[in-house]
Parts: structure tokens; C-alpha cells; sequence
């Protein structure tokens, strides 16, 4: 039995005087057959009620309502499947010995594969949740799921970090195996942005490239703004060869009203280089407009048209096809349904990592180049430098980094400046790193 996500029109469900819930989708079953517990669920979710004083203190997104409900649908569809009514579901036996082991068999995917371990993790989690609030609901019997408490360090590499904390963590979860970046040569990226050019269009191209040279998330990037780069050149804040913008809208993070009544997130400052600045600048004045004309003549009749002429759409980057603003979902396919990238895999979330990686690179070719002829390098001294950068310039473009992303860029530069060379103190160096396995993603 599918089992469906319907997202109400939260204009009509705010004039019924639903305002509260109007943005919380509705579970429904293939015969669309109201689905009450799962529903009601996601309302206490979205209002942070469902795990009592354990509530984020923030109400979650559209894409976090998404994947919460994804999640919750796909363990009602797995209880339908295994023929296991979710009131009689017990963790040991059903979540970890079924439903966790059908996922990593492959028995219960699309592809018949083995599923990530972040995927199984995050669904067993809300399939927990959802269990321990029917408890409270007293619509089923108790269920508890083992845990235990550890001791760990979690965060990014600040020094207030480095404070181990007491964490809560759910036994039998499946390990993800250490990730091994795989980062693109300089000559890769181009190719594969002149395959997004000439296959997806100019548009997003250029949004592929802002992205590998900034970092900025996929639904920042969507959501730039006409004015995240100041209209007027002289407003820019240029140092050197790059250009810092203020990012907020697509933001991740608690949301307040921005300009217009939209939603941002936590503002942070991006560098980006200054030949892309001038290229984002002649989007917007010449390239844009054209898109925009284009959009309008295209109207079925007058009355269309002066319709279209009258719309104010401040997203700056627009479909070529039908001059809508592009979305996050259209960006994603434009970067990895082309036919020529990196690798198989490649996406805009590793976008991010190859800048991160290129920039720590770089600082080290640069400061390799002030060493005296005859310096041995080793691994301290890779990772005292490369720890300033993640600090001071790694950090705040991200947003964010957390150990287990820290130690993975450390091991690619010690990859690719050591070569095969094995490196007592930098092994010893990595060995003592507490790597949270607790990583946050975009």
C-alpha cells in the first residue's frame, strides 16, 4: 500500500481559521483514506509538542516537514508491507531485525540496493518518534528503543567545542562507513560547466559555478536575491580579487520575515571572486532582462501580458525557458543530469566540500612556497596551518563545520601534500581527533 503526502493550500487553510496548521501537510493512504495518527503526528511535530521538553524551540521548515513525512510514510508503507501494524511494532525484533535489516539488504528499496546509513538512521529515528509520541497519545502500547549515554565531542573546531558533552544515542544504529572524499580536478569542473551550459542552459551554469566558488547552499543559491550583489558597483565590498555578499534567504537555521514577507535564515558574509561578481552583474543588467522580455511576449494574449509585465519577482536567477525563478529541485537536476561530470555522484552538497578542499589546498601551496629550500613538511605543520584556515576562512563561509567534516578535509590534504608518504605525527595527529559522528548536513 503507497501511502501519500498531501500539502494543503495554506491561503484557503488560514482564511478557515487553521492558521496554526496550514503549513503541515496531511497523510493519506493510495485510496485516499485519511491517515489521523500519522497526520495528527506531523501537527504535533510541526508545533513542536511531540517530544515534550525535548522541542527544538524553533518551528521546522517545508523541507524538514517533507523529509520527516517521507520518512514516517515509508515506515507505514514498510508495516504494510511486512504485514506488522505499527501499534504492535517493537524496536529489537521489528526496527533493528526487520525494518533497519530490509533497508540494508536492499529488500526494502526502490533499486534493490543497499540504502545510505544516514538514510536508514534518520528513518528508524522518526519511526521512534513517531512510536514514543502514540505512547504519550495512548494509542498503543509502551515502546522504548534502546539507548545509551557516551561521552563526546561535538561540534566544529572552536575551542569551546573541544568540551566533551554527555550524549543520548540510540543502540543498533548502522555505522556509516568513513567517507573518502573524491574532489574534482580544476580541469573537471570546467568541462562539466561547459556541459551544464550548453545542455541546461546559461542560467544555471552560471548558477553551478557560483556554487563551486563560494560554497553557498543550493537553496541559497535559488533564493539569491537582486540585491545580494549590490546594484551599484560602487557598493560593492571588494578586497583584493573577491567580493564579500550577505547571505540570508534559503539560509538554514531559524526563520524570521525578511523583505517582502519572506522567510530568512541566520545572515552570515560570503566571499565570492571578483570576476564572478562581474559576471552575476552582467546577468542581472543585460542577460536577465532579455529572459524576462522573452517571459512576457510570450503571453497567449494582452491581458496575459500586461499580467506578466506587472509581476515583481525579486530571485534573480530565471528559467530561460519560461522565465520562472529557478528552484532548488530544477538546480539539482541541472548539476547531475547532464552528460558529462566529475564522477558519478556528484552534487551540489559536494560542491561545497571542493571548495572547501581547493581553498585549504591553495593555503598550503602558498605557504609551502615561503619555506626555506630543504624544509622537511610534516603533518603537524599541515594540520596547525590547515586548522587556522578551517577557523578563519573555512568556518564562516560554510556556515558551519562539524568534526567529522573537519577530519575528513584534513586527511585529503594530507593526501594530496603528502602523496603516499606516511607521516608518524600526522597519523597520531588524526588519531586524536574525537570525530562526532553526530555530522549535520545540507
Amino acid at each position: 500500500m503507497q501511502i501519500l503526502i498531501f500539502w494543503p493550500n495554506e491561503h484557503m487553510m488560514t482564511d478557515a481559521g487553521f492558521r496554526d496548521i496550514a503549513r503541515v501537510p496531511a497523510i493519506f493512504d493510495e485510496n485516499w483514506k485519511y491517515q489521523a495518527e500519522a497526520s495528527w503526528y506531523l501537527r504535533d511535530r510541526f508545533r513542536g509538542e511531540a517530544f515534550g521538553d525535548k522541542e527544538s524551540g524553533r518551528y521546522p521548515t517545508r523541507q524538514s516537514l517533507e523529509t520527516f513525512a517521507r520518512a514516517l510514510c515509508d515506515f507505514l508503507e514498510w508495516c504494510d508491507w511486512a504485514q506488522r501494524p505499527w501499534q504492535e511494532v517493537e524496536y529489537t525484533n521489528d526496527l533493528i531485525n526487520g525494518y533497519q535489516k530490509h533497508m540494508e539488504a536492499g529488500t526494502w528499496s526502490a533499486n534493490h540496493r543497499s540504502l545510505a546509513a544516514s538514510t536508514i538512521n534518520s528513518r528508524i529515528d522518526e519511526a521512534c518518534y513517531f512510536l514514543k509520541w502514540s505512547v504519550q497519545k495512548a494509542l498503543r502500547p509502551p515502546f522504548k528503543a534502546k539507548t545509551r549515554t557516551v561521552s563526546r565531542i561535538v561540534g566544529g573546531i572552536s575551542v569551546r567545542s573541544h568540551t566533551p558533552q554527555e550524549i543520548v544515542t540510540r543502540i543498533g544504529k548502522v555505522r556509516a562507513d568513513p567517507m573518502e572524499l573524491n574532489i574534482p580536478s580544476a580541469d573537471e569542473i570546467v568541462k562539466w560547466l561547459k556541459c551544464v551550459k550548453l545542455e541546461k542552459g546559461q542560467t544555471k551554469a552560471l548558477m553551478c559555478e557560483l556554487i563551486v566558488k563560494s560554497a553557498i547552499r543550493r537553496e541559497e543559491c535559488a533564493q539569491w536575491r537582486m540585491w545580494t550583489l549590490p546594484l551599484s558597483r560602487g557598493e560593492w565590498s571588494i578586497y583584493g580579487q573577491q567580493v564579500t555578499v550577505k547571505i540570508e534567504y534559503g539560509a538554514k537555521g531559524p526563520k524570521r520575515l525578511g523583505q517582502h514577507g519572506v522567510e530568512i535564515g541566520p545572515s552570515r558574509f560570503v566571499v565570492i571572486p571578483l570576476d564572478l561578481a562581474e559576471r552575476i552583474h552582467f546577468y542581472r543588467e543585460f542577460i536577465r532582462p532579455k529572459i524576462r522580455m522573452n517571459y512576457v511576449n510570450a503571453a497567449v494574449d494582452s491581458t496575459e501580458r500586461r499580467k506578466r509585465l506587472r509581476q515583481v519577482e525579486h530571485r534573480l536567477f530565471i528559467s530561460e525557458h519560461d522565465g520562472e525563478p529557478i528552484t532548488g529541485k530544477q538546480l539539482w537536476k541541472a548539476w547531475t543530469e547532464v552528460n558529462i561530470k566529475p564522477y558519478s555522484g556528484w552534487s551540489p552538497h559536494l560542491g561545497r566540500h571542493y571548495w572547501s578542499c581547493r581553498t585549504l589546498l591553495d593555503s598550503f601551496r602558498e605557504r609551502e612556497k615561503l619555506l626555506a629550500n630543504g624544509v622537511v613538511i610534516t603533518g603537524d605543520w599541515i594540520a596547525g596551518n590547515a586548522q587556522s584556515d578551517l577557523l578563519t576562512i573555512i568556518q564562516p563561509q560554510l556556515g558551519h563545520i562539524d568534526t567529522q567534516t573537519t577530519n575528513i578535509y584534513l586527511r585529503w590534504l594530507q593526501k594530496m601534500a603528502l602523496g603516499d608518504k606516511h607521516d608518524d605525527q600526522w597519523i597520531d595527529h588524526l588519531e586524536n581527533l574525537d570525530v562526532s559522528r553526530e555530522a549535520s548536513h545540507d
